[in-house]
């Protein structure tokens, strides 16, 4: 299922007030720390094989309209698809896996505002991703028979409903490629 990945141009409180406007409820705010470790040399892999060459530890605190807080800095393992260590073993974790020859090439840290309406199956991300800036996520599982190339014209045609104004032609941001080469790189680019 393709997902778009738009950079921002106004700040949150312009998108929060554009959304909430159209009916849509702030349902999930969260911090989010991401720490990747890898063996791989990044320089020519894409967004996607980034990922695959990765183990992440997701470090999270889950504020929710519905639910009031319910993790309190756990670390989530991608390997395991859980939440299994508390925040006090991340140093422990960090060794373990320089021990095995990992390298962490990533420590990122994001604050995550997810919005919806009723009939939703998806949520509207805002994130302020620390040293890229405001990125719109949103993926729909309504479109995922179709090709990826309609997938994301449906997306797009989709938010701008809510009142986006992307391009049919807008890039999505590669968040780790970003972060890797320290400036702002989009899908499908050559660096």
């Amino acid at each position: 299922m393709y997902e778009v990945a738009f950079l921002l141009d106004k700040d949150l409180s312009y998108y929060d007030l554009m959304l909430k406007n159209r009916g849509f409820v702030n349902v999930v705010n969260c911090f989010t720390r991401d720490i990747y470790w890898s063996k791989e040399d990044f320089s020519s892999l894409s967004e996607e094989e980034i990922k695959k060459s990765c183990i992440r530890f997701r470090v999270v605190d889950v504020k929710s309209k519905d639910m009031g807080q319910f993790q309190n800095y756990h670390i989530y393992d991608d390997t395991q698809d859980k939440f299994i260590y508390p925040i006090k073993d991340l140093l422990i974790k960090d060794k373990e896996f320089m021990d095995r020859g990992f390298i962490k090439v990533f420590d990122t840290k994001k604050v995550d505002h997810q919005y919806q309406v009723s009939n939703m199956k998806s949520k509207i991300q805002l994130q302020e991703i620390d040293k890229i800036g405001l990125v719109l996520y949103y993926d729909n599982p309504d479109y995922a028979e179709l090709s990826l190339i309609k997938q994301k014209e449906m997306l797009i045609q989709e938010l701008n409903s809510y009142g986006f104004t992307f391009k049919e032609n807008e890039l999505s941001i590669d968040k780790l490629r970003s972060l890797y080469f320290d400036k702002v790189v989009y899908e499908g680019e050559n660096i």
